[in-house]
């Protein structure tokens, strides 16, 4: 599978999907309002399975309010997810991300990460995404 695309309101809200092996650079979309909100995702990736980037994550206005999303690496490849898109009001508010890796070698994490303004809620309560913030260098405030 390429993709899911939430794109009406509540489209796949409380939906449950497992997706295993997925085409590189997978994506999914739940840009609509609370299009993906309590939704649960495992994407799960074999161990032979040839794979080093999913596309990422794209959240609308609510659109991904108290989601689960679980990425489970059992391959030796890096797994690069380049976006995480949460810069509407409160987009990913108590989204929680999960990142497991079987091997030592795999691994996964994010590219680029946007929250919208602090103001917004867009990532409220927002857990696992501990690799948006490493290798960090600068912070400007303004």
């Amino acid at each position: 599978i390429e993709g899911i695309i939430c794109g009406g309101m509540s489209s796949c809200q409380n939906a449950s999907f497992t997706i295993i092996d997925p085409q590189q650079d997978f994506s999914i979309e739940c840009n609509a309002p609370l299009s993906c909100a309590g939704l649960v995702l495992e994407i799960i990736i074999s161990e032979d399975y040839d794979i080093n980037s999913l596309k990422g994550f794209g959240c609308g206005g609510q659109g991904c309010i108290d989601a689960q999303i679980s990425v489970i690496n059992n391959g030796e490849e890096y797994i690069t997810i380049e976006n995480l898109q949460c810069e509407a009001p409160e987009s990913c508010k108590n989204t929680k991300f999960n990142f497991h890796t079987t091997n030592s070698k795999g691994g996964i994490g994010f590219v680029n990460c946007k929250c919208g303004q602090l103001s917004t809620g867009a990532c409220d309560g927002i857990i696992g995404i501990d690799s948006c913030i490493q290798g960090l260098t600068n912070v400007k405030c303004s």
